[in-house]
């Protein structure tokens, strides 16, 4: 087995040390970002106090199932699938089973 050279040696010494201290300077970015949101939540939380108003919590308002409407009508014309008197009531009506088809 050869054994590495001095500068190899120390190459490989810098590259950990930069690792390190880039994993160091991630890590105090992550805890700030913790320490910023805990302020800014402490400080609502004690101005809600002050004010006599219940505290409200923070939420993401989402619908789950808007994307999956968005993707269902995707690529059919409005109004497919609709016999014609649903279309111009602007009711959904499924058509059953298709019976135009002839097989080969």
């Amino acid at each position: 087995m050869v054994e590495a050279t001095w500068g190899q040696r120390l190459v490989l010494a810098v590259i950990k040390l930069l690792l390190v201290a880039v994993g160091a300077v991630l890590t105090l970015v992550v805890l700030c970002g913790v320490a910023v949101l805990f302020g800014v939540w402490a400080v609502r939380r004690a101005w809600a106090r002050l004010t006599g108003r219940p505290v409200a919590p923070w939420v993401l308002r989402t619908d789950p199932m808007a994307v999956w409407r968005q993707a269902a009508g995707f690529g059919r014309p409005a109004g497919a699938g609709q016999s014609p008197a649903a279309r111009d009531k602007g009711q959904r009506v499924p058509l059953g089973d298709v019976t135009d088809v002839t097989p080969k």
